[in-house]
Formats: C-alpha cells, structure tokens, sequence
C-alpha cells in the first residue's frame, strides 16, 4: 500500500462524499513536494556536517607534556594517523558526522590506535559509578567489555 493510498483511505472515514481522484492528484502533488522538502533538507544538513567536518580535520591537535608542546607518537596518532586504517581527515570527519548525526560519538583507544565507534550503549544508571560503554561496535566488529 502506498503512503498517498493510506492517507486517502484515512480522509474517507472524515468525508464520505469525497471526491477521491482529485483528492488523490493533490495528496500525490503534496506528497511529492514533502519528499523533495525532505532531501533538499539533507543535502543541506550534510554539507553543512562536511563543512565543519573539513574545517576541524585541518585543525592541529596539539600535545603536552609538563606545559611544553610535543611532536611525538601522540601527536602523530591525533594529527596525522589515529588507526592503521584511517587517516586523520577521514578520522575526524567521520567523528563529526557521528556527532552531529546522533548527538554523540564516541573515540575509543585500542592497541594505542584511536578508533570513532559507529554505536554503542551508554550507561549513565548508576549515579555513584563511572559511567560506562557497552556494545561498542566499530565497522562489523562488536566489542563486548564495558
């Protein structure tokens, strides 16, 4: 059943003397326009994402140590190549887009390589306790420790 079927059958219970092919021309033609509203919304939200995205990838992340700024294998992790299979650009652009998309996101540090988790359960229950991740899945891999 069509979207535009389902709301002509929901307006004959309102209208029993409708006239349903002019009904349906303009619930088509509404529908029409909804769906062009709704992709050109997305477009615009996803390039403004990729904006900002690339505006932050090309930002330095600086490193410290005792106040003084270090160029070692942290600074290379942040800056240059977070994972074996990522480099910094598509790390943070991934990690943006994870953030504006779902309102969090979450980097992950395994083996000392940095990783953007693509879902994971937060479980903030127990007011006395440090919060914890659950589920934390990064590509097809889930990880199971909290």
């Amino acid at each position: 059943m069509k979207v535009v079927d389902w709301f002509l059958d929901l307006g004959k219970l309102f209208d029993k003397n409708s006239k349903t092919d002019k009904q349906r021309a303009q619930l088509e033609i509404d529908f029409s326009n909804l769906v062009t509203e709704i992709r050109i919304r997305e477009l615009a939200f996803n390039m403004a994402v990729n904006r900002i995205a690339s505006a932050i990838a090309k930002c330095e992340i600086r490193t410290h140590v005792k106040n003084k700024n270090v160029r070692k294998d942290e600074w290379y992790k942040w800056n240059v190549r977070p994972n074996p299979n990522q480099n910094a650009t598509n790390f943070w652009m991934k990690f943006v887009n994870r953030l504006y998309r779902d309102n969090e996101a979450l980097i992950i540090k395994i083996n000392d390589n940095y990783y953007v988790a693509d879902s994971f359960v937060y479980d903030d229950s127990q007011a006395f306790n440090e919060h914890t991740f659950s589920s934390i899945t990064i590509n097809d891999l889930t990880l199971d420790k909290n």
